[in-house]
């Protein structure tokens, strides 16, 4: 969204037509949802509709895309879900792109806060697969990061590590210190929640410890 220029697009529209308008107006929809959603969903909603005259898959695609976004910051659960299941619907048969990375992502948050944490991990593993492939790196550090934070959850303790190492090892290729704060952070709480279920918590504790210094 930060990179959306509102007022460029404001300013190109009247020369626009058909599925570059569509576009644009999906890409305006995007960069007003969080501060203007009721802006924002007008915009998806008619982006929806001159998609289906013209029979333009991608533009309601992203029309849904939009109207699921508008809901996730109006913190309305079930459209939001409704609308996001809708845009991944026609996602799946496009190539993989930001947006359907995005989609399949914010469904695993929801999954994950409602507890339906074996949809969550099914969303995710696919999320970080498609931002895999399209070379989107920060967001498959943060999805690889996420579904360990859900195994975490779980005390699955063998998958929680394999997924904190592998955000180490696209960390080392492509360096966030933030992200990389996280992760630390990450394996502390790993080892400190487990120091207080078992016999070895002294030992669980000071491997915890180091961990929370690196972050």
């Amino acid at each position: 969204m930060k990179k959306i220029n509102v007022d460029s697009l404001q300013q190109l529209l009247p020369g626009l037509d058909g599925t570059e308008k569509i576009d644009a107006l999906n890409k305006l929809s995007l960069g007003l949802c969080r501060d203007f959603p009721d802006s924002s969903f007008s915009i998806a909603n008619k982006t929806i509709d001159l998609s289906e005259k013209l029979d333009y898959l991608k533009g309601l695609a992203d029309g849904y895309f939009n109207k699921g976004n508008v809901y996730f910051y109006l913190d309305s659960l079930k459209p939001m879900v409704l609308n996001y299941l809708e845009a991944l619907r026609f996602y799946e048969d496009f190539e993989s792109s930001i947006e359907m990375g995005m989609t399949l992502y914010q469904l695993t948050i929801v999954n994950r806060l409602t507890g339906r944490h074996t949809k969550a991990k099914t969303y995710c593993k696919k999320a970080i697969s498609v931002y895999h492939q399209i070379g989107e790196y920060r967001h498959e550090i943060d999805a690889t990061l996420e579904l360990g934070g859900i195994f975490r959850r779980k005390n699955e303790w063998d998958s929680t590590l394999y997924y904190y190492d592998k955000t180490l090892d696209i960390l080392d290729k492509y360096p966030d210190n933030w992200l990389l704060a996280a992760t630390y952070n990450n394996y502390g709480l790993c080892f400190l929640i487990q120091s207080f279920q078992g016999n070895e918590s002294a030992e669980l504790l000071q491997k915890a410890i180091p961990w929370f210094f690196k972050s």
